[in-house]
């Protein structure tokens, strides 16, 4: 007869660890969340923080309990069936089945696209297919090979992407900046001069310079550039109203203040 009993002490503290880190959420997210939150809620943000890190306590000592007392293959399922009968089982075995195909779908994705840009940028070209079957075929063999070596990898692939992504993102985390405006432009008319100081709430990326003669080509002009020369602000002439900005105006909100071009947005479509 088949034993569903899962192997005792099969993972140390060490790949339980590398597992929970790989799972909390995906790499862009975990290094995002911060300024967004801080951009969000502000001085607040430790409340949030904290909230969700006494919701995520019980929901680990919930699953601590489970576990003890139902370690086997499709315990979870088993423990449905004991609970509310073996329909709801059914049910809920299904919707585990169906949500671990689409988190696993949008992985494998999510691999092959960015895999694909990558290895195009570098003039080798694969067909998507290719990355698509090889990186099933590697999750495939690591989770068959040996559990602790896919929690391992797992670790090191979230700490290699961490360390790629964090230097590019949020770098300019509540940094303010000068931002010079085009005479005569929208933005330059809504604030009443021609440079303005704004902060930064998010991250450092904008606009390649090399594609700013397409954008005006087609209507879309840069109208405020900070101190290096760099595109801060953009609007589209023919549109009732179109401005865009690496700043946050929202922020303004902290201070009790309306920001300028939140109140113009308003009017704009009070007299739409």
């Amino acid at each position: 007869m088949y034993d569903a009993t899962l192997r005792r002490n099969c993972l140390g503290f060490v790949e339980l660890l590398a597992q929970g880190i790989a799972l909390i959420s995906p790499t862009m997210t975990a290094a995002l969340i911060i300024p967004v939150m801080y951009g969000n809620s502000g001085d607040w943000s430790w409340l949030s923080y904290a909230l969700g890190t006494v919701m995520l306590v019980f929901v680990a000592f919930n699953l601590n309990q489970f576990a003890r007392r139902s370690t086997t293959a499709g315990s979870m399922y088993l423990y449905i069936c004991r609970g509310l009968g073996i329909t709801a089982g059914a049910i809920g075995g299904w919707s585990l089945i169906w949500a671990y195909l689409g988190i696993s779908m949008a992985g494998v994705t999510g691999f092959s696209i960015f895999g694909d840009k990558l290895l195009e940028m570098a003039g080798i070209h694969v067909p998507f297919a290719v990355l698509f079957a090889a990186c099933v075929g590697a999750a495939w063999f690591c989770a068959w090979k040996n559990v602790q070596l896919s929690a391992m990898l797992m670790l090191f692939l979230e700490g290699a992407s961490m360390l790629l992504i964090i230097p590019l993102a949020c770098s300019r985390t509540g940094v303010t900046t000068t931002c010079l405006l085009t005479p005569g432009s929208r933005v330059a008319a809504i604030y009443g001069m021609n440079e303005v100081t704004e902060q930064y709430g998010t991250c450092n990326y904008g606009p390649n310079a090399q594609f700013w003669p397409a954008l005006e080509q087609g209507g879309m002009h840069v109208t405020g550039v900070d101190s290096d020369g760099d595109a801060r602000i953009i609007e589209l002439a023919q549109h009732p109203f179109f401005i865009g900005t690496l700043f946050q105006p929202e922020r303004s909100a902290f201070k009790q203040v309306v920001h300028p071009l939140i109140r113009a947005l308003l009017q704009a479509a009070w007299a739409r």
